[in-house]
């Protein structure tokens, strides 16, 4: 129906084959091409040539659609799309702006691919360090879903030294944690390290104990660990020994374990190695002062030989500051010498002369001088030697002899620098 289409024959005009629409014309050398969609240009300057006697009508026309036709505002777009024949062709959008956006999107996606494979790299490479100053915190470990998973992690982690993961297998956490740290953990593993880890498998839902066997150093160890469910997960009922130190430790000589100061009777041990020291030279705790927990639930062996001991290097101290004494001591012209073990108050019989005093005593007596600490003060060194100190003088103007009774003893703090040695008599 040509009625539609708006280069078609109007109304009661005749037909035009140089119009486009016609049906059944068939196309002659020298007109116009047939069009699909557009009008024939064949006037002059190439303009289209309206048909018939008719005007176009306004708002429906080819040629410049008037209000309310196709093109207009408010109207469907005309043939050319909102361009018209005719007018000045509107500017080019321009397509630098989807080539611009296009280019910023395929930046960012780069940028975002090679942060990812950084942070990847990072996270898989085992050389990557803490920042200078920072310090690593240990992951918690794996839930334990089965008692030997418990045992084992926390076994494990003893001997790694990592004290954290360690606690977070007791069901209740120790109140005192001052030696379950990591530093006490790596003291142990140089002492004793824990190898040869084997937890065989318990997936009993009723567990109560779980068998575990291992080496601390040297020593094979065969111990049972307490467990109870927690939910979904199996902890430790202990995971420290609680150990009483009372009777090992004295208000006048420090005691340090494994590198820490004692302050109270009671402390928490991990099962490990610990070396009861003094930090003196002088005195320490004898030659068994290593004192092993093989488990939170067996009490440790070998407490009762962990004593206050003095040493070689503080018993040759004391006898060295001993001698030193005697001999200023000697020198003396006096009765009394206060200080020294040749300090007399008073004599029987004549009073000898100030001055005219010669003091000697038995030099073998030093040299099988024995030396222990005070059992009330450990931090003392005494001994109980006799020297036979006697003197000559004149007594009254007259030659007199002096005999010394009683047998002072030396005894010094060996943790005071430097050494004074006093008389006790």
């Amino acid at each position: 129906m040509s009625g539609n289409n708006p280069f078609g024959d109007q109304p009661g005009q005749p037909h035009d084959p140089q119009q486009p629409g016609q049906p059944n014309q068939p196309w002659q050398p020298g007109q116009p091409g047939p069009s699909f969609g557009g009008p024939s240009y064949s006037g002059p300057y190439n303009q289209p040539t309206p048909s018939g006697p008719y005007p176009p009508q306004q708002g429906s026309g080819p040629y410049g659609p008037g209000p309310g036709g196709p093109g207009a505002p408010g109207g469907p777009p005309g043939p050319y799309g909102g361009y018209q024949p005719g007018q000045p062709q509107p500017p080019k959008k321009s397509n630098k702006t989807p080539i611009i956006i296009g280019a910023a999107v395929l930046a960012l996606v780069l940028i975002g691919t090679i942060v990812g494979v950084a942070v990847t790299r990072s996270n898989n490479d085992p050389t990557t360090t803490d920042p200078p100053g920072g310090t690593a915190t240990s992951a918690p470990p794996a839930e334990a879903k089965l008692p030997s998973d418990a045992v084992r992690g926390f076994l494990e982690a003893l001997a790694t030294g990592d004290a954290q993961t360690a606690l977070t297998y007791a069901q209740t956490a120790p109140g005192d944690t001052t030696f379950l740290t990591d530093e006490v953990l790596a003291e142990s593993n140089k002492l004793a390290p824990i190898t040869g880890i084997d937890v065989p498998e318990v997936n009993d839902e009723y567990a109560y104990s779980v068998d575990a066997a291992y080496k601390m150093g040297s020593q094979v160890v065969d111990a049972k660990f307490p467990v109870e469910k927690a939910g979904q997960v199996w902890k430790l009922r202990e995971v420290a020994f609680d150990l009483d130190v009372s009777s090992r430790r004295s208000k006048t000589l420090p005691l340090v374990i494994n590198g820490v100061t004692v302050e109270a009777d009671s402390l928490r041990l991990f099962p490990g190695s610990y070396e009861f020291t003094t930090g003196n030279k002088n005195i320490d705790y004898g030659k068994s002062n290593v004192l092993t927990v093989q488990s939170p639930a067996d009490y440790p062996r070998g407490i009762s030989d962990i004593k206050p001991t003095l040493t070689s290097t503080g018993e040759k101290v004391f006898t060295s500051a001993v001698e030193d004494n005697i001999k200023s001591c000697v020198k003396s012209k006096k009765l009394k010498n206060p200080g020294c073990p040749n300090n007399l108050s008073k004599v029987s019989g004549g009073k000898p002369d100030d001055g005219t005093l010669k003091w000697t005593y038995n030099k073998d007596a030093l040299d099988n001088m024995k030396v222990r600490l005070d059992y009330q003060n450990p931090a003392k060194a005494a001994s109980s030697v006799y020297l036979g100190f006697k003197a000559t003088a004149k007594c009254d103007g007259s030659p007199c002899r002096i005999t010394q009774f009683g047998a002072p003893k030396p005894a010094a703090n060996l943790l005071r620098e430097p050494i004074k040695v006093v008389w006790e008599r």
